[in-house]
């Protein structure tokens, strides 16, 4: 097996307005078209209003807190999942943004993905009665595929029979 990372060429980028125009998180969702076939295979995605707190997630992307062009693995679970986000605990680093954050079920062989891995966020965590334990929580966030979304991403791709 080959220690050097394959490379593409991307010909362009589609994405919303709310992203492209606001930089509105809630919109952070992009679908890259590569210049040629890569043969490499391709993960199902998908949308599930059921998707909740304490789902088990993984996470497949290039952070760059490690080697230049490797790849590495993460999992946690959904802590939030209200809106056109959730919020995960898997370990993340700059790097890992794009990454798709998907369901992994072992017995099945099933992945499917239902969000993108778009950074992280801070908010202050209060601590009563003992406010003087409070501190600052950093959770790592996802854009949600929901309906709407599965639908227009599966309008950009070149093969929409693979939805």
């Amino acid at each position: 097996m080959s220690s050097t990372p394959l490379t593409f060429k991307a010909d362009h980028a589609i994405s919303v307005r709310g992203w492209v125009d606001n930089k509105n998180s809630d919109y952070d969702y992009a679908l890259i078209i590569l210049q040629e076939d890569t043969s490499q295979g391709w993960m199902s995605f998908g949308w599930y209003t059921g998707l909740g707190e304490g789902w088990r997630i993984n996470i497949d992307g290039f952070p760059s807190d490690k080697p230049l062009g490797t790849m590495w693995h993460s999992f946690g679970s959904i802590t939030d999942a209200s809106g056109n986000r959730f919020d995960h605990d898997a370990d993340t680093f700059p790097g890992n943004s794009g990454s798709g954050v998907y369901l992994f079920i072992s017995a099945s062989n099933f992945m499917r993905i239902y969000g993108v891995h778009t950074g992280a966020y801070d908010y202050f965590s209060v601590s009563f009665p003992d406010v003087w334990n409070s501190h600052t929580v950093t959770t790592n966030v996802a854009t949600r595929i929901n309906e709407v979304r599965f639908k227009l991403i599966c309008g950009w791709m070149a093969s929409p029979q693979l939805c």
